[in-house]
């Protein structure tokens, strides 16, 4: 008990919430508030490719590059194999002009996705667009 202990961290249960207060607020494209929101989740439950991932995804959109870079390849070493950084990291590169590297996360869904999976069909499609 936290006031008997003198300890206030938050709960498992608070950072559930607040991931789907986060998705929820991602979903209206309320990217700051996301943010907030992933921040709270990631005190919580620490630190986990799925938050890591969103936490990319917000920065990207917030324009913070550098910032979506690290929490992508921070993600991607807590999970080789999570399909959403790996695809939001290949829209990454496009957006800074890296076609090349976009191409090098498409083989890596190839390679993830035996039978395709709708993250190498979106990538592969920023891709397509990128070359027009």
């Amino acid at each position: 008990d936290p006031a008997t202990t003198g300890w206030n961290f938050p709960s498992v249960e608070e950072g559930r919430a607040a991931y789907a207060e986060a998705v929820g607020l991602i979903n209206q494209e309320r990217f700051n508030e996301a943010f907030a929101a992933l921040e709270r989740t990631q005190a919580a439950i620490g630190p986990h490719a799925d938050v890591l991932n969103y936490m990319g995804f917000v920065s990207r959109k917030l324009g913070r590059f550098d910032a979506a870079l690290a929490y992508y390849h921070e993600a991607l070493t807590l999970d080789p194999g999570h399909l959403g950084a790996t695809e939001y990291l290949g829209e990454l590169y496009i957006q800074m002009g890296d076609v090349g590297r976009a191409r090098t996360q498409l083989a890596r869904l190839d390679d993830l996705c035996a039978f395709g999976c709708a993250q190498r069909e979106e990538l592969a499609r920023w891709i397509e667009r990128a070359e027009q």
